[in-house]
């Protein structure tokens, strides 16, 4: 049988007017007498089929969902596009971890005050699809809103070292009062000291860069350029991590990226986040296929800062800086960049 498929449209179309009469004609019988919200409750599923606007959302949060450094006597409001059935968001609406409160609410917003300051860490609001208009129409999409409460200490350095130093993968670091080199039983420095110039910190690039382009000789992977970082709090590792630079401040000038991240002193309960991170730099210019390539799979990724050979001269001076960015888990932020100057030796 041969079919025609430009009649099926049309009959869908068709349908759909029909359907559309059939709901638009009901609803008005119903409102004029005034009855039962049951039958509603079914038919206005097919709304949002005909008409996106009848969709009953939420539009609009305060807090916003991420958000971070959220004050303790943050209140909660959440705005929808149409009037609430206020029990029903109210009886829908959900905090973890539990926090005592009662509610304020009226028109088309719902706001959640909590008896007491939050404490600090990280919070999750839920509104089930079960809150309703005050037409009867569901939630289109259970809400979930995130935040975090800041109210723990402000960030700070409290050490820096090297892997190779043994500087404590926990915190605290424990620095020495003289410096050090790479060799040193201990973290350059700790928050306890004072910064010394930087031909006090020396530390030394792992390879020799002999290797050519794509040779895994001299790529063995090493810990004497491997920098490490204590920090006071739990840190948001996501943005710390990309807080962190190293450069280098004497010439002739290169290309220094990061070639791992690894955080170590991890918290295992809401706010999360680490203290201590591992960052292995890679510099082009010294790297194990030559100086001119970074090193690769192919040369076991090692990836290593300027090595002593006859073609570096004067020490090459490098800068470590945190900026600002770097955040707690808390969501409070670094209040000053942290810079810390060392020698290559």
């Amino acid at each position: 049988m041969k079919t025609r498929p430009l009649k099926m449209p049309a009959r869908q179309m068709w349908n759909k007017y029909r359907l559309l009469t059939t709901v638009l004609l009901l609803t008005a019988l119903w409102a004029a007498s005034g009855a039962c919200s049951k039958i509603e409750d079914e038919l206005t599923p097919l709304a949002p089929l005909f008409d996106d606007d009848n969709g009953f959302r939420v539009i609009q949060s305060l807090p916003v969902s991420g958000a971070r450094g959220v004050p303790a006597d943050q209140h909660i409001y959440i705005l929808f596009n149409h009037d609430m059935d206020a029990d029903k968001c109210m009886n829908a609406f959900s905090i973890s971890p539990s926090v005592d409160g009662n509610f304020v609410n009226g028109g088309s917003g719902l706001e959640f005050f909590a008896y007491d300051l939050l404490s600090p860490g990280a919070y999750r609001v839920r509104l089930g699809s079960d809150c309703e208009d005050l037409e009867n129409r569901d939630l289109e999409n259970p809400f979930t809103l995130t935040f975090s409460v800041g109210g723990g200490p402000a960030p700070t350095v409290q050490a820096v070292g090297l892997a190779s130093q043994n500087c404590s993968t926990l915190y605290p670091g424990t620095g020495s009062a003289i410096g050090g080199d790479h060799t040193l039983n201990s973290c350059w420095w700790d928050s306890s000291l004072p910064k010394l110039s930087a031909t006090n910190y020396e530390f030394r690039g792992g390879d020799t860069g002999g290797g050519s382009n794509g040779s895994p000789i001299d790529c063995t992977p090493v810990l004497t350029d491997d920098i490490r970082i204590t920090f006071n709090t739990f840190m948001d590792t996501a943005v710390t991590g990309e807080a962190i630079t190293l450069t280098r401040n004497s010439p002739p000038s290169s290309t220094i990226r990061v070639a791992s991240v690894n955080w170590t002193d991890c918290n295992t309960a809401a706010p999360y986040g680490c203290r201590v991170v591992t960052i292995a730099f890679a510099e082009a210019e010294a790297s194990c296929n030559g100086n001119i390539l970074f090193g690769d799979v192919n040369t076991q990724g090692d990836f290593n800062l300027l090595p002593t050979i006859p073609s570096v001269q004067d020490f090459p001076l490098y800068t470590i800086e945190v900026d600002t960015t770097a955040r707690s888990a808390d969501g409070i932020d670094l209040p000053a960049k942290f810079n810390f100057a060392i020698e290559g030796d």
